[in-house]
């Protein structure tokens, strides 16, 4: 099943997010991520054309992190770096 991120029902956005950041805090990722105003964890603000693809909402949330999770830790360290700049 593929549907696009924005269409997912208020329900269906719950058990994504769950599921997904069941997964990110399994990976011993922090949850400053939940701070963003376009999270990794919530596709559905990224654009109109995210798409997911899955057996149902669990296996959308986890194909997801496994497509971004290299990117999702890329941007974390980049961030962390930054801020070690920032404050030095």
């Amino acid at each position: 099943m593929k549907l696009l991120a924005r269409d997912l029902t208020d329900d269906q956005k719950e058990v994504f997010t769950e599921e997904f950041y069941d997964l990110w805090e399994t990976a011993g990722m922090d949850d400053t991520d939940c701070e963003s105003p376009a999270p990794y964890g919530c596709p559905w603000y990224w654009g109109s054309k995210m798409e997911l693809e899955g057996v149902d909402i669990q296996e959308m949330a986890k194909n997801h992190f496994e497509d971004y999770k290299e990117e999702i830790l890329n941007a974390i360290e980049a961030a962390i770096e930054f801020e070690e700049i920032e404050i030095n």
